[in-house]
């Protein structure tokens, strides 16, 4: 009897959280199509904001110079490997680390966190103002082989760019993500309502996905490319198979308050 209570509480929660994503979904779609040119686009950002609505995620290969990238990918490394006190895992046995609010170690970093190109498409692409909560290093070992679940971070749209810090191929984890499935929202209603026993509402499981994870796109890319999705779609990272990876991801957030996630910060320097 507590058990089926605990059930109806469950569905009914999950009900009630289903219909806020789904209302305030169905009020950002609309308001970015009668917002739709109110953003002046040259044709190429048209084209990338036109392929981030279609496909759930772009890439623009050599962003930056590939010797950048991996500069920046071995002062950042050189801070994990100290073990510092603001940097979240430990490398030598955790699946990754991360180190929040990296503009502070290196000042260079401050123009991609708040590169205009960026946040202009951030902003084209959701219909709002659109800044920087955070710029985050995360580092992928190879201390877990086994397949990831696929997710999404949220049920709601919601843009993320992604630089990638070293050459990335199927051995070392590529960004990996079903096309336009940001769309899926029949898909979405009744996983938000059936919600999980084990994991967040927002893991599904391989049984879940079977009937287009065969659509899946990896994107394999040299250092420097620049990736820009929307985490309301159905992604992963594939697993480290061979050698680590390293990247650097810039939260978007509808307002200029940064975000903090780690309770310590790096120093400024």
């Amino acid at each position: 009897m507590h058990n089926t209570q605990l059930s109806k509480n469950n569905i009914l929660r999950n009900l009630k959280l289903c219909v806020k994503n789904e209302l305030s979904y169905a009020y950002y779609n609309i308001r970015s199509k009668i917002s739709s040119g109110s953003i002046k686009l040259d044709l190429y950002e048209q084209s990338c904001v036109t392929q981030l609505k279609q496909n759930s995620a772009f890439v623009i290969e050599n962003y930056w110079p590939r010797e950048k990238a991996l500069r920046i990918r071995d002062q950042l490394a050189a801070y994990h490997e100290r073990n510092e006190p603001y940097v979240l895992g430990d490398a030598k046995v955790d699946e990754w680390v991360r180190i929040y609010h990296v503009e502070r170690l290196i000042p260079e970093l401050k123009e991609f966190r708040y590169d205009p190109f960026i946040l202009k498409m951030a902003e084209a692409y959701n219909c709002m103002p659109s800044f920087s909560g955070a710029l985050v290093y995360q580092h992928d070992t190879t201390n877990a082989h086994e397949k990831s679940y696929y997710h999404v971070d949220t049920f709601l749209r919601q843009f993320k760019s992604m630089m990638y810090l070293d050459d990335v191929d199927v051995g070392n984890g590529p960004f990996s993500y079903i096309p336009g499935s940001h769309r899926k929202r029949d898909f979405f209603i009744k996983k938000q309502i059936k919600g999980n026993n084990k994991y967040k509402n927002t893991v599904f499981d391989d049984k879940e996905v079977s009937s287009f994870v065969n659509e899946e796109k990896q994107i394999c890319a040299p250092a420097g490319s620049l990736l820009m999705m929307d985490v309301g779609a159905i992604h992963r990272g594939a697993p480290q198979s061979e050698r680590s990876r390293s990247v650097l991801m810039n939260y978007i957030v509808p307002n200029k308050n940064d975000l903090y996630l780690h309770k310590k910060l790096p120093p400024s320097i």
